[in-house]
């Protein structure tokens, strides 16, 4: 990846999150050469004077996924995307694509989400 310049798709996650971290580590398992999905650290400031319409403090809040530089997600959306573009999840998809799949990853995501949230107010490193 060139340096301030994204490579897209990208799913930004945060190196600081234990479970953002083995969000990631999972994404590229999934996708282990990166051809459809790139997994990004959200913590370079580049990023958001190169691409303007995102900001830190929302993206460190929810999980932001970039189809394209005016294609953004964010919540369980960017988590429904992610996993529509990788082939070992493409076998989940009637999931996915349910309503009650939907439903199910609207849950999933706001519970870890408040669990990162918990875990981040508790963290020495993160509270500096």
């Amino acid at each position: 990846m060139e340096e301030n310049k994204l490579k897209f798709p990208v799913i930004l996650f945060d190196s600081k999150c234990p479970m953002c971290v083995r969000f990631s580590h999972a994404i590229k398992k999934l996708d282990p050469n990166s051809e459809k999905v790139h997994v990004t650290d959200l913590h370079q400031e580049w990023i958001y004077k190169t691409y303007p319409q995102l900001s830190y403090e929302k993206t460190v809040q929810e999980i932001h996924f970039l189809k394209s530089e005016d294609e953004v997600f964010c919540g369980s959306q960017a988590i429904s995307e992610v996993l529509s573009l990788i082939p070992q999840a493409k076998k989940f998809s009637w999931l996915i694509e349910s309503n009650s799949g939907k439903k199910a990853i609207e849950f999933f995501y706001s519970t870890t989400n408040k669990l990162k949230h918990s875990l981040h107010k508790s963290c020495s490193e993160c509270t500096k």
